[in-house]
């Protein structure tokens, strides 16, 4: 393994074939580490389609180990970046195979250049996705294209394309599960990546074709900042373990900056800006202080069957 690769950045990669148990790193033998995926089903998939695959400039390799399981221990320590050289990802709601109902909306794909997103903040515009990508240290997108945002859809979708297989995933090991966070929003983004098996065409890369605007929302004294961030709690809430923390980056598609630079000089006028989730969705995500008009991103993500990603992706490639 490439030097600077931690459990999460293999976590992002290998959740697309099944749902990983424990990631350890062996310190007696640098670059290389354990995975216990959650069925061997799961393994054989990881050593299919990446044994051999190119990461950060290296060729890594697959071999299926003799011991059944990754033992746990305390005081292991951490890689060269701070993170732990060992990580349980067992109760991680970004494992992709949870249930059969979860498991049925994920693609088993070999890895290409083309980068299906979804779970991004509604109205989200091509240059934000390239503003998360370059937070995370991600070569810019040459092409990306957001599919139209159809009437209830509460957040985006869409697909980013490189150059080269091999730097679509380093892509997904930086960014996939990115935290996306948005003014007004009490829950960040969970940016979800997978592979998506076409090409963007000429005619739709670099379209933003947003149809239909979000219902407003009322927020005072909104303050944007696209510095990046550290933040431990929102770390924590990622990962679940409190794990080093994340960058977290707080984006704005360019009409809700607008929006709330406007805000910003008319003192306590509300602004209205988007998006709204529908009534149905908003039963189901906890709100602060009780408040039962107050708008939060969803804690869990958005999620679309095969045949609607197909069906979408279909219509702008």
């Amino acid at each position: 393994l490439p030097e600077g690769v931690n459990c999460d950045h293999l976590f992002n990669v290998l959740c697309l074939y099944g749902n990983i148990a424990r990631i350890k790193f062996l310190k007696s033998r640098p670059g290389c580490a354990m995975i216990q995926m959650g069925s061997k089903e799961a393994a054989d998939r990881v050593s299919e389609h990446l044994n051999g695959a190119t990461v950060f400039g290296q060729v890594i390799q697959f071999h299926h180990s003799k011991q059944t399981e990754v033992q746990e221990h305390a005081g292991l320590g951490t890689l060269s970046d701070g993170s732990p050289v060992m990580k349980n990802y067992m109760t991680d709601s970004n494992n992709r195979f949870r249930n059969p109902i979860v498991a049925a909306k994920s693609r088993i794909l070999a890895p290409t250049r083309t980068l299906h997103f979804f779970n991004a903040p509604l109205n989200f515009s091509p240059e934000d996705m390239c503003r998360v990508f370059a937070d995370c240290g991600v070569k810019r997108p040459p092409r990306i294209v957001v599919f139209t945002a159809k009437p209830g859809q509460k957040t985006s979708l869409g697909l980013a394309e490189w150059d080269t297989v091999p730097d679509a995933l380093d892509a997904l090991s930086l960014s996939n599960h990115r935290p996306i966070h948005i003014v007004g929003f009490a829950h960040p983004f969970h940016l979800k990546l997978a592979f998506s098996p076409k090409p963007i065409s000429d005619d739709r890369a670099g379209a933003c074709m947003i149809k239909y605007p979000a219902p407003p929302m009322h927020h005072k004294d909104a303050i944007i900042s696209r510095k990046p961030t550290y933040n431990t709690a929102a770390a924590a809430d990622v990962s679940g373990y409190g794990f080093q923390p994340h960058t977290i980056v707080t984006v704005a598609s360019p009409s809700i900056q607008s929006a709330l630079l406007n805000a910003a000089s008319d003192g306590d006028k509300p602004v209205e800006i988007g998006p709204v989730m529908p009534p149905h969705i908003q039963s189901h995500v906890s709100r602060d202080n009780g408040d039962s008009t107050s708008n939060e991103a969803p804690k869990t993500s958005e999620t679309f069957s095969v045949d609607e990603l197909e069906a979408e992706e279909a219509a702008y490639l």
